[in-house]
């Protein structure tokens, strides 16, 4: 049986990777990137399946857009998997307050209100939260709610 995925940061790595996985087997994703650009292969191969939204995760206003949008579009998601991240390498001391500032939004922020999102709109369904951000401090935080 085929699932609908909500995640976020599809553009490379993990989320590329994952999203590609799970549009071969015939699941819907709903894969949110910044840049349409750097996955415009999956738009095109995966026109009925692959729903690309753009988000900046560090804009609450456009996570519960985003968010509302989706499932009124798509009914029920099952999976929701919080995957965008950001990262600097380097000494805590050469951070700028802009710096930590993002990396906090993005790697925190984002991904709570997200999550508070999706229990506000999907309380009534099954669904399962991901966070598979390994730059967070909400690192691989499993959710599992049941109705």
């Amino acid at each position: 049986m085929s699932k609908t995925w909500m995640i976020t940061g599809v553009s490379s790595g993990f989320g590329y990777e994952l999203t590609r996985q799970l549009l071969d087997k015939g699941d819907k994703v709903i894969g949110t990137v910044r840049n349409k650009a750097k996955i415009s292969d999956l738009i095109t191969e995966y026109p009925t399946l692959f729903d690309c939204q753009i988000l900046d995760v560090t804009d609450a206003p456009a996570i519960h857009e985003v968010v509302k949008d989706s499932f009124e579009k798509h009914g029920e998601i099952d999976v929701i998997i919080n995957n965008a991240g950001y990262g600097i390498f380097g000494a805590a001391e050469e951070l700028s307050d802009e710096q930590v500032d993002l990396i906090i939004a993005t790697n925190l922020t984002g991904s709570i209100q997200l999550q508070f999102d999706d229990i506000e709109v999907s309380c009534v369904a099954d669904s399962i939260l991901l966070e598979t951000n390994s730059k967070s401090s909400l690192t691989n935080n499993l959710i599992a709610r049941s109705s």
